[in-house]
């Protein structure tokens, strides 16, 4: 068993690549993880390699953003301590790819694009990278039935037309996560295996106030994360 508390970065996950590689194939591993994201790209490389072990993964308190993307919805052996908080805003998608190329085209635009010597190669290596990410991303959900709209569900999402009651009352903070009810979690193959998520609204966006953070979090809309059920690899 491994644990992990704090933010996905570069050199975070070094110890817990390092476990996974040592440990023998006798039983999957174990790993508990609290955690409120951070670098999708370096979490999508450890879930693969949890993926591939069938690691089975335990949620305590909150696990949002690369966490939930990639720790939790990445394999079939999900757990949560009973009102954790399991929180989305996205991931590798067109509309992300879209938000990408903008800040790429903004920098060139302005007076340090001047120092860029090939904006089309940076352009091009963008791109790649995005659409790889984007299809390591949607593989890893495939290989354990769950829907890709757990993130392509944002690119149709406007989270300011949200109903209040959604987002836990009136509240100028931004709406940064949505997270998603049993029925939900159900359609889009991210259930739990055992425990519940929190899932009222004001308990929810409480427990978020309690950790300091500047955000909200809303139940997620029916149509944008519909979806069409959990998706099977081939």
């Amino acid at each position: 068993m491994a644990c992990f508390d704090g933010v996905v970065a570069t050199g975070s996950l070094d110890v817990l690549h390092g476990w996974i590689d040592a440990t023998g194939t006798a039983a999957p591993p174990v790993l508990v993880v609290r955690s409120r994201g951070g670098d999708s790209e370096i979490a999508l490389g450890l879930a693969e390699k949890l993926q591939a072990r069938d690691a089975s993964v335990h949620v305590v308190g909150v696990c949002a953003s690369a966490c939930a993307n990639y720790f939790y919805a990445g394999v079939r052996d999900r757990h949560v301590q009973d009102a954790s908080l399991v929180l989305f805003h996205g991931g590798f998608s067109d509309g992300n790819r879209a938000r990408a190329r903008a800040t790429l085209e903004a920098y060139l635009s302005g007076p340090q694009g001047g120092t860029v010597p090939d904006p089309e190669a940076n352009r091009q290596a963008i791109r790649r990278s995005l659409d790889a990410l984007q299809a390591h991303q949607d593989a890893l959900y495939r290989r354990v039935e769950v829907d890709p709209r757990i993130v392509h569900g944002f690119d149709e999402l406007d989270a300011a037309a949200l109903d209040e009651p959604r987002c836990g009352g009136p509240s100028q903070a931004p709406r940064h996560f949505l997270y998603f009810d049993d029925a939900q979690m159900g359609r889009l193959g991210i259930a739990p295996v055992s425990g519940r998520t929190e899932q009222d609204p004001q308990r929810v966006n409480a427990s978020i106030a309690a950790l300091g953070a500047g955000f909200i979090a809303c139940l997620a809309p029916e149509a944008e994360f519909a979806g069409t059920g959990p998706q099977k690899e081939g």
